[in-house]
């Protein structure tokens, strides 16, 4: 009689996999079929910090570990739902669940396995590796700005309020780091105006400049892993304020908040004129750490999939809901990027297909000694519309020359 196997599960939620974690799974492994429930971002989020590294990425990781039979998504810190779906014949888990914030989950599980005779094997838990360890460790090795900000957004999307705990220097920033409430710590630090200012003894009335606010937050980033929030006041000039974000960008800031008002603050109780929606949305445009990414991607897709027969500037700004001129605003980033090639004042084409197709016109000239209209429209599949700004703009590079109707090879054909 042949024995059936036995199933046994497991859940982890980790960023790294560390000796711990492989001992519960070589362990694990031992009673049967193993599956494996890994948190989800959400499921992490309600407990503790949001992982660093996300689900997809943690679930791939667990799957190419040896002795893995199966990888589910866990969506809760409650086993219940998945319990009930598998029935596993063991559950294991590390025996430190047995104080803290998980000691309810393990009475749960004990209880569920009841239903069907199921049974908790709790597994030694190995010494001298804690999340503490490996938190200390992530911030003595540095977080990048991308990483903060990429937390930040994470967390607005998994978290239905983002809990941020406000840090004034590297002593009340280690604290913020640290800082739990009920078992659950911060979310993120914001480094607060009032509090700067009042520290240094002065009124918060933007007295203090932004050089002393900058060094106060190298101070925060220097012994912090969490992204940071900066009170922007007013903002300030617009001019001023561009110039300070892109600084504070630089420096590891994930967000800045300002105020709708215009002109330095004068005090909490004190009345200053409140901007219009206009005017606010203006002073938001022109910050630089504000350029919605997702348009600029848009943009790139957009000239990407067009191939030869991109849609002009006007045509573009109407499809995107922008203005003509914000419009031009995201090219000249992507232009910047050497992203985007421009031909005329309304077209544009993408640098991979624009050198892709200089390829094909120096192939083109390997059989044929002129180049006529018709022939580069062929090459291209583009219409008579971009061909002729086209041919111009091949001209003024030197790749193709004019004579007649007809474009002879360039002098600068081989350059690119």
């Amino acid at each position: 009689m042949v024995t059936k196997e036995k199933t046994v599960y497991t859940v982890m939620g980790t960023d790294s996999i560390h000796a711990g974690h492989m001992n519960i799974i070589n362990e694990s492994k031992k009673y049967g079929k193993l599956v494996v429930g890994v948190l989800t971002d959400e499921a992490i989020a309600s407990f503790k910090r949001v992982p660093a590294v996300p689900y997809d990425l943690r679930k791939k990781t667990i799957e190419n570990i040896k002795g893995v039979d199966e990888v589910i998504p866990q969506y809760t810190l409650d086993y219940t739902e998945n319990l009930r779906k598998l029935k596993p014949d063991i559950v294991t888990n590390g025996d430190d669940w047995r104080e803290g914030v998980q000691k309810e989950t393990r009475q749960k599980v004990i209880e569920v396995l009841k239903e069907w005779g199921g049974e908790l094997i709790e597994i030694p838990y190995t010494k001298g590796i804690s999340p503490r360890l490996l938190i200390e460790d992530f911030r003595q090795n540095g977080v990048t700005p991308e990483q903060r900000l990429n937390m930040l957004r994470r967390l607005i999307n998994v978290k239905p309020i983002v809990r941020v705990i406000e840090a004034h220097g590297g002593l009340s920033a280690l604290v913020a780091e640290n800082a739990e409430v009920e078992g659950k710590e911060f979310d993120a630090i914001w480094e607060s105006s009032l509090t700067d200012s009042s520290s240094k003894g002065k009124p918060d009335i933007e007295l203090v400049d932004f050089t002393s606010r900058a060094h106060t937050i190298n101070e925060i980033i220097d012994v912090t892993t969490k992204p940071i929030i900066v009170d922007g006041d007013t903002g300030g000039l617009t001019e001023h304020f561009v110039f300070m974000v892109k600084t504070l960008e630089r420096l590891g800031v994930s967000a800045v908040i300002i105020e709708d008002k215009i002109y330095r603050a004068i005090g909490i109780l004190s009345k200053s004129r409140i901007l219009s929606s206009m005017e606010f949305l203006d002073l938001l445009s022109a910050i630089r750490l504000g350029v919605d990414m997702k348009i600029l991607s848009d943009i790139e897709t957009t000239y990407l999939n067009a191939n030869y027969n991109p849609p002009g500037t006007t045509e573009l700004a109407e499809q995107l809901k922008l203005k003509e001129s914000k419009l031009r605003e995201y090219i000249n980033i992507l232009r910047e990027r050497d992203v985007l090639v421009v031909v005329s004042d309304q077209y544009l084409y993408h640098k991979n297909l624009f050198l892709k197709l200089v390829e094909a016109i120096r192939e083109f000239y390997k059989y044929n000694s002129e180049m006529k209209v018709s022939d580069l429209k062929e090459i291209s599949g583009t219409t008579r519309k971009h061909a002729i700004p086209l041919l111009t703009f091949l001209d003024d590079l030197g790749i193709t020359r004019r004579e007649g109707d007809v474009r002879l090879p360039g002098s600068k054909i081989s350059d690119f």
